[in-house]
């Protein structure tokens, strides 16, 4: 460097002390053995060779080769990093086919189950239908044992009712006898002839047994004043084709000239038509303690002596009525 101007060397002494203050050169960092190599450039017997320019700096070249290893360091730096970052990705790519794999695996497991509970819903499906086919072939069965049932109910009530109709002792009036004619100042005396007609015994005779002149059409529910006879309740039976005749009754007066006028007057209008009537009830029950009871009324035929015709009405008895009730 004694070649150099002095002024040079003292500017470039200040640049070399500022550069060992800072342990690089103010342009690029350069280590410092490089600042000390002589004007050939050599530091030693093998060290490389750097070309400064005349003031002191690194060429161009030597900035070249610098900054293309730096790109290569940079590269090699990438391609770690690029490496480490496929090696990552390869990791996380064969976790995602394992979840896949799995979930492959379970919806295949799901698929079968699904299935084997549609499987089972069949199975349970036809156990319900054959179920409700059973329980309404059990409904139809039961319906037609129900009619059956009543069918057979009807039938023996019919059958019950046919031979009630035919076995229970049937007691009625046979006849009336009048002890005399029916004419002006008698009061008639006369007795009612009872019998069995039926085919079993009557037990308990009670009778109630009445003589009165009536104007009008026949009363649904007549009045029996204090004419009663027939001895009240009787303990004795009746057998079938057995006849009982009553004791005997008559009017509570003896005819008058305006009865017999009002007796023989004979006219189409009912309402005002006057009869001498003979009417009673008797009542019994039969072996199986069944209450029994009739009705009968008979009027004076105008014209005879004595000869008493059956009424329309009040001829009645407990077969008329469904609970065998008298009214």
């Amino acid at each position: 460097m004694s070649h150099l101007p002095h002024n040079e060397r003292q500017r470039m002494a200040s640049e070399e002390r500022r550069g060992n203050e800072r342990g690089c050169d103010p342009l690029v960092s350069v280590p410092k053995a490089l600042l000390h190599q002589g004007a050939n450039g050599h530091a030693g017997k093998d060290a490389p060779k750097y070309k400064f320019n005349s003031g002191g700096k690194i060429s161009p070249e030597i900035l070249t080769m610098v900054f293309t290893g730096v790109i290569a360091f940079v590269a090699i730096v990438q391609a770690c990093i690029f490496w480490y970052q496929w090696k990552a990705m390869k990791g996380q790519l064969s976790a995602m086919n394992g979840q896949l794999s799995e979930m492959q695996s379970g919806g295949k497991d799901t698929h079968e189950l699904a299935v084997q509970a549609k499987n089972q819903a069949d199975r349970t499906k036809e156990v319900a239908d054959n179920a409700l086919s059973q329980a309404r072939a059990t409904n139809r069965l039961a319906n037609e044992a129900k009619r059956t049932a009543n069918a057979n109910q009807q039938s023996l009530a019919v059958a019950r009712q046919s031979l009630d109709l035919l076995q229970r002792p049937w007691v009625g009036i046979k006849s009336i006898s009048v002890r005399s004619n029916v004419e002006e100042g008698t009061d008639v005396p006369a007795t009612v002839s009872l019998g069995n007609f039926g085919k079993m015994p009557a037990r308990r005779l009670n009778s109630l047994v009445t003589m009165q002149t009536l104007c009008g059409p026949f009363p649904e529910h007549p009045s029996y004043g204090t004419q009663q006879d027939i001895g009240g309740t009787s303990f004795s039976v009746l057998m079938p084709d057995q006849v009982w005749e009553t004791a005997e009754f008559k009017l509570s007066r003896k005819l008058q000239k305006s009865d017999m006028e009002a007796l023989r007057k004979i006219t189409n209008d009912t309402s005002t038509q006057c009869r001498l009537y003979v009417y009673g009830r008797v009542s019994y029950l039969d072996m199986l303690s069944n209450h029994r009871w009739r009705h009968f009324c008979g009027y004076w035929h105008v014209g005879t002596a004595n000869t008493f015709s059956a009424c329309l009405t009040y001829n009645d008895g407990d077969e008329d009525y469904p609970n065998g009730k008298e009214p």
